[in-house]
């Protein structure tokens, strides 16, 4: 990996870290609870497949 690469990594990270927040802020609003639940949801799922594919870019063949 690259310190671009790298660089690129964490500031994406803090980015969503700064975006859950916003949704967390909506969850405690009881209006938007459902939107903030969706949106989490998606978030995770977002999270997990970018996982999977770091996980498939650094396996190697057995």
């Amino acid at each position: 990996m690259t310190k671009k690469k790298a660089y690129e990594m964490g500031f994406r990270h803090v980015a969503d870290l700064a975006a859950i927040n916003r949704v967390a802020e909506l969850i405690r609003d009881d209006n938007d609870d459902n939107d903030a639940l969706v949106l989490m949801e998606a978030w995770r799922e977002g999270a997990l497949a970018a996982r999977a594919l770091l996980e498939r870019e650094t396996a190697t063949l057995q």
